[in-house]
């Protein structure tokens, strides 16, 4: 799933991936894509004030069929306010949409999402609220691993750990929905359960590392900047070498 940038930059690279799945994180960018790919399926991959969802919806072309773009797009809800206002937004008699909707999970990097300390507390009822819903569809869920490239150790080993924290973090996540018979009409095959990033997606595909995720997108990382940790990246080559000129040397700095 390609991190988007701009829609010329989604081009390239869903030609490349062979992928029309998409992860966004700017709002302003998502009708463009939506329209630049007919077929598009997108993660809008951080969570955004209902009234800027609402106005997506509002701003599109006259005559947009709303209820097909709202199938193609999933939103996160970060917590039960989040979602309890996501299922007003789509009751509004202006858009009157049933929204695909997916929980924000915190795997580690502790900045945003449910927390696995919360457990069953706290997915729970949110999942409880998907049962009695009808215009939210659980999509489900979403937990980001930005962290695990920049473990304090920077070795294969530190980061390996790591790696098994967040995926066991995932996964506690996972039974919580899958092993509770009150969730059983949630369960479906085309769930989502998104993660990896710039810099892990490449362990996605390595069977010594399993994981309960199914949806990994990538961005920046994919370019090979070097600011990246090798341990992920090494099998890459950077697109692209950038040459400063030194204008001027001194002896010495002086402040």
């Amino acid at each position: 799933r390609p991190r988007g940038c701009s829609v010329m930059d989604d081009f390239r690279v869903a030609a490349r991936a062979g992928s029309e799945s998409f992860l966004v994180l700017h709002l302003p960018l998502l009708g463009d894509l939506l329209a630049a790919f007919p077929a598009a399926d997108v993660i809008v991959g951080k969570t955004h004030l209902t009234s800027a969802v609402l106005r997506f919806f509002l701003d599109l072309p006259s005559g947009t069929d709303l209820t097909a773009i709202a199938q193609r797009v999933v939103f996160l809800a970060d917590g039960p306010e989040r979602l309890a206002e996501l299922i007003a937004l789509a009751g509004d008699p202006r858009i009157g949409v049933t929204l695909r909707i997916a929980v924000e999970i915190d795997v580690g990097l502790r900045r945003s999402g449910l927390r696995v300390a919360d457990g069953p507390d706290g997915l729970g009822p949110m999942l409880d609220t998907f049962l009695g819903a009808t215009s939210v569809e659980f999509a489900g869920l979403f937990g980001y691993d930005g962290h695990i490239a920049y473990t304090p150790t920077a070795s294969a080993d530190g980061v390996r750990r790591e790696w098994d924290v967040s995926t066991a973090m995932y996964r506690d996540f996972v039974d919580v929905l899958e092993m509770h018979p009150l969730y059983a009409t949630l369960v479906r095959d085309e769930l989502i359960f998104h993660s990896g990033g710039t810099s892990t997606f490449s362990r996605y595909s390595d069977p010594t590392m399993p994981t309960p995720v199914n949806d990994v997108a990538t961005g920046g990382g994919a370019l090979r900047p070097g600011e990246y940790p090798d341990y992920f990246l090494s099998e890459l080559s950077p697109a692209i070498f950038v040459a400063a000129p030194v204008l001027r040397r001194y002896p010495a700095t002086d402040v």
